[in-house]
This record gives C-alpha cells, sequence and structure tokens, in this order.
C-alpha cells in the first residue's frame, strides 16, 4: 500500500510538471472562474533550427472527451490567430479596460479550440533562424502539420476525436495547403493519422485575379465607384476570370493604376472590412484585411496601385474595424495588443517575452509573391473534393476585401453539380442570417450585414453557422 502511494504521488509529479508547463490556471483580468481547461505552450516544429509555434489550447464546455477538435487560423500572411481567439470566436473578449469579457457565442461551447500562432515569427511563435521568417505557403503548411501530430502526442485523449480545420482571409491559402499535406500523411501510415473530418473558411483568398475582379464587381455594385472608374478597371486590368472566353480587355498598367487610383479616391476612408459601419479614430489596424493589402501593395502584382491607395487612405485616417451586432469593440485590436503585451498575461500563458503584434510586417512583406497570386482552385479539385470532407466556405456580406462576388466566382469555376439550390437560412432569433448553396462536396453560404472577420461582427450568427454544420453539414436546419 505504501508502494503504490509513493508510486502515485512520483506519477503524478511527473505528470503534472509536464503538464503544468502549458496549464493554465489563471488569467488576468479575468474575474470569474471557467468551467474548462486551457492550455498554451511552444511546440517544437524544427529541432534544427528550434522553430516552435505557440498555441492555445481551449477544452469544449460540453463534453471534450467527445467534441471535435477545431484548428482556428487567422491569415495575413503574418497574422496571429490570437486576434480570433480574443475578437472573434474564443470565450474571451478583451475591455477597453483589459479585463476580459465572456463570449457567450465562444465556439468552445461545443468544441475543443486550438488557436495556432503560424507561421514562426508570428505572434509569439519563433527560430532561431532569421531565414525561417522569409517563408511561404509550403513551409508553413509543413510545419502546421508537424505541429498537428506533436499536439496529438502532447494530447493522446483527443487523437481520436473528430478534427476541423477553420479560419479566415489568407487561411483561404492555409488551409487547403495544409489539407493536402494531412491527407498525404494519412495515405502513408496506418499510425498517428489525422482524424480530419472537414474544413471550414470565411471569406477566403483563393485566387488573386478572381478576387482582384470580384472587388472591382463588388465596390461598383454598392455604390462605391463612379461608371467611368469602373469601366475602365474592367477594361485596362485586365481582372478575368478563367472560364471568359472572350473578354475584350487588354492589361495597360499606366490605365489601369489611373483607374485604380480614381477608385480609391471616389471610395474614401471607408472601413474595406464592414462598408457600412463607422470606422475607429484610435490608431490604426493591422489585421488581416490590411495585411492582405499591404502584401499586394508591395508586390508587382496586379491591383497593386490600388491596395497601396487602399491603405494610405486607411492610414491617414486611422482606420481600424467597427462591429455591429456584438460584444466587441471598434478599436478592439489595440485593448488585445495591450493585454498580450502584459508580462503578467505572458507568465499566465507559459509565452517567452514578447513584444506581441497582432499581425508581422516583416513577414507579410517577405511572404512568397508566387504563392500569394497562386490558385488554390486545383487544391480544391485533386485533395480536398475526393476526399469525403465535409467543407464549409462562407462570405461575410460586406466585406469589400475578400468580397462574396470573388469567393462565388471561384466556386463557380469548380463547376460543382447544385445538390440544393440558392435558399435563405435563419438564425437563432428567426431572422435572415443569409444565403446558402450546397454543391457536390462542398457548402457556400454568407453570412447577412457580416463583414471581413465574420465572428466579430455576427457572433451569432456565426456561432448558428458554425454548430449546425459541425452537427449535420447543413446550414439550414433540416
Amino acid at each position: 500500500m505504501l508502494f503504490v502511494n509513493f508510486f502515485s504521488v512520483i506519477f503524478l509529479c511527473v505528470f503534472y510538471t509536464v503538464c503544468n508547463g502549458k496549464i493554465i490556471t489563471g488569467l488576468p483580468g479575468l474575474e470569474s472562474q471557467v468551467s474548462f481547461k486551457q492550455y498554451a505552450d511552444y511546440i517544437v516544429v524544427n529541432e534544427t533550427h528550434d522553430r516552435r509555434l505557440f498555441y492555445w489550447f481551449i477544452e469544449s464546455q460540453s463534453e471534450p472527451q467527445n467534441d471535435p477538435v477545431v484548428l482556428w487560423l487567422n491569415g495575413g500572411p503574418g497574422c496571429s490567430s490570437f486576434g480570433g481567439l480574443l475578437g472573434e470566436m474564443g470565450p474571451f473578449y478583451v475591455l477597453p479596460n483589459t479585463t476580459l469579457g465572456i463570449n457567450k457565442y465562444s465556439w468552445n461551447k461545443i468544441a475543443n479550440m486550438i488557436f495556432l500562432e503560424s507561421p514562426a515569427g508570428v505572434g509569439f511563435s519563433k527560430s532561431n533562424i532569421a531565414q525561417d521568417y522569409v517563408t511561404g505557403d509550403e513551409q508553413t503548411a509543413s510545419d502546421s502539420l508537424e505541429f498537428l501530430l506533436n499536439f496529438f502526442k502532447l494530447f493522446p485523449q483527443f487523437k481520436d476525436n473528430e478534427f476541423w480545420i477553420t479560419g479566415e482571409s489568407y487561411a483561404g491559402h492555409y488551409i487547403p495547403t495544409l489539407t493536402a499535406k494531412i491527407v498525404e500523411h494519412n495515405s502513408k501510415t496506418a499510425e498517428n493519422k489525422i482524424n480530419l473530418k472537414g474544413l471550414m473558411i470565411g471569406n477566403p483568398l483563393t485566387y488573386l485575379t478572381i478576387n482582384n475582379g470580384g472587388v472591382t464587381d463588388y465596390i461598383y455594385s454598392h455604390n462605391l465607384i463612379a461608371n467611368e472608374t469602373y469601366q475602365g478597371l474592367k477594361k485596362y486590368c485586365n481582372y478575368t476570370f478563367p472560364s471568359d472566353s472572350a473578354s475584350g480587355t487588354t492589361y495597360n498598367k499606366a490605365m489601369c493604376d489611373e483607374f485604380s487610383v480614381a477608385s480609391t479616391t471616389e471610395m474614401g476612408p471607408l472601413n474595406p472590412y464592414d462598408i457600412y459601419v463607422d470606422v475607429c479614430l484610435q490608431g490604426k489596424s493591422s489585421k488581416d484585411a490590411i495585411a492582405l493589402l499591404s502584401s499586394l501593395a508591395s508586390s508587382d502584382l496586379p491591383g497593386s496601385v490600388f491596395a497601396s491607395q487602399r491603405l494610405r487612405h486607411l492610414e491617414e485616417h486611422a482606420i481600424e474595424q467597427g462591429k455591429l451586432g456584438s460584444p466587441y469593440f471598434p478599436c478592439q485590436e489595440s485593448y488585445t495588443s495591450k493585454y498580450l503585451n502584459d508580462p503578467l498575461v505572458q507568465r499566465a500563458i507559459h509565452a517567452d517575452p514578447t513584444k506581441w503584434t497582432d499581425c508581422n510586417d516583416f513577414i507579410n512583406q517577405k511572404y512568397s509573391r508566387d504563392d500569394f497570386a497562386q490558385s488554390m482552385l486545383p487544391i480544391y479539385k485533386h485533395s480536398i473534393l475526393n476526399q469525403g470532407l465535409n467543407v464549409l466556405i462562407y462570405s461575410g456580406d460586406v466585406d469589400s476585401v475578400v468580397p462574396a462576388t470573388a469567393t462565388r466566382r471561384c466556386i463557380q469555376e469548380l463547376g460543382l453539380t447544385i445538390k440544393s439550390k440558392w435558399q435563405h437560412w435563419t438564425d437563432s432569433k428567426k431572422q435572415i442570417g443569409g444565403y446558402t448553396e450546397e454543391y457536390a462536396g462542398l457548402t457556400y453560404a454568407t453570412v447577412r450585414n457580416a463583414g471581413h472577420e465574420v465572428p466579430s461582427f455576427q457572433p451569432m450568427r456565426a456561432y448558428d453557422m458554425f454548430s449546425r454544420f459541425l452537427k449535420s453539414n447543413h446550414v439550414v436546419v433540416k
């Protein structure tokens, strides 16, 4: 009996020494206790370079042992998923006084949520080799796969749970490329398979050429630019779609640049995340949409002048996202940044002392421009739609950065058979939540009156959509 007790003590000490390195026992600014467990720590994905990705894992409020494990990825490229955690669908949001409020529409009500800072250099993630911060889609996906394999070794009790990948914006690249890596990995091994069930991606950058044309159509159809400007953009910028047979357009850089400048002047300093909300007059934002514009503006890709002009307006007028119908605030990012830079908070989540930023400008500027312009449609065709996965692509319908017009054209390019025709879906308050259409292998949905970061602008509708698709593979209640 004495031996058994002594062995148990030794086992528990060893076990909790391991766990204490990652379990979160308390969070500064959180006044009430929570019923779910949280963990945060680094996972090494390359031992030679000591390349480590930082994560925050939050167990489900329902049945963590049975509920799906859901990975969330913000985009950029170069933006931290902790922006999603503390400003979109996580259990907490940061108040103006940097205390934490409770989000009643948190996705961890029904799912175990992993928020991953990727690639290395984003947020608290890091490497000992500076060259690792010059990266692209291939390395990002490989590191994320290595992270997941090591994560499920640390948390083997979740290995057989359904696994989903979710995200938004440039995660329109992160998620398809990671999915392809997981599919390849699962095909090669009988052990350590990842139980991938499905994907959900919001306002995804899928193919830059289509996106540029979709933006042009969107800003014109929403009365933001003049007829002449719209016609000039269509004629000279050659934002044509692959399926267009004879568009009659010819790329003329000088004229395209001229009409791009005119379009940004006509649009004025509105919020590109959500064209109908007011703007924050305190500081400026650097979240996903801004990072996307920054990547494009610094390149010689078509649309760079338009992007640089939009950035100039944003910087001059100190615009940050505003939010409607949610518990969050127009200047949310500044509160989140202040909170995560508090040494007490960094100690509580086991992060190394770091100057945390929501988006890493260096990584954004150095990220592969070839990858940025690459179409993800072939990956959908060859590695996703033929794998029996549940796929939801959704659009906040008032986002002008990756608008619904672009995403719908991308889906059109896939040539999928329609299984359930276009219809509205209602939210939990019996209002129209948006519209949806189901295809063979993929569901598309819009979220009404939601901007680029859907859960920020419409948390209830985002939760309704997420929970329904997670449980039934449908957005419409059957």
